[in-house]
């Protein structure tokens, strides 16, 4: 809707400049409420970051907030692994089965085969590793690495330390978790703790 802004009449004759309303700026959509699923990993998330901070040091508590960043690396990962896991994955061990398979992956990797399998495609290296086939698609995708040749770029032992530092990510309960020592040990490491933060960039 416009309306009239009288101006000084010239030689009798009146003029009018006309204004244009502004339009109301557009609501901001509402945010999706999180699902049932969020809302039960967000719980289990905080119950072991307080278990991993109350064990840590002043000098390890820096991993733990590393791996918790909510906008972070391992946080990303850990939500892409979930939405990918297979169901047989989300009811074996109760619930555990796959902090059991991301632990047996950290302590499958030899250095020496590791070596040998880096100069093959990725995906078929990590199938090799016995990666399971949902977490080689996701590995190998540019999603978590980038075009980074993680195999030929990464040791080891800071895959296995990218692994371990799911594990809280994605476990239903750290206290009764199969892989818990495993993860205490890497959370309560200052070597690890660097690890941690240069693969989060």
């Amino acid at each position: 809707m416009t309306t009239a802004d009288p101006l000084p009449t010239v030689n009798g004759v009146g003029k009018h400049r006309k204004l244009v309303s502004t339009p109301a700026p557009t609501p901001a959509a509402p945010q999706a409420a999180p699902s049932r699923r969020q809302r039960r990993v967000a719980l289990r998330r905080q119950h072991a970051e307080r278990t991993l901070r109350r064990l840590s040091t002043p000098v390890t508590g820096g991993a733990v907030a590393c791996a918790f960043d909510s906008e972070g690396f391992y946080v990303r990962l850990a939500d892409r692994i979930l939405d990918r896991l297979p169901w047989h994955l989300r009811i074996r061990h109760k619930g555990h089965a796959l902090c059991v398979c991301l632990h047996d992956l950290t302590t499958g990797l030899e250095s020496s085969r590791y070596a040998k399998l880096a100069q093959m495609p990725l995906h078929e290296a990590l199938l090799r590793l016995r990666f399971p086939h949902f977490l080689a698609d996701l590995m190998a995708s540019r999603e978590v690495f980038g075009d980074k040749p993680i195999l030929g770029a990464l040791p080891a032992r800071d895959l296995a330390t990218t692994l371990t530092a799911v594990v809280p990510l994605t476990c239903p309960d750290l206290d009764r978790c199969p892989a818990r020592g495993d993860v205490l040990r890497t959370y309560n490491s200052p070597a690890s703790t660097e690890r941690l933060r240069a693969l989060a960039g």
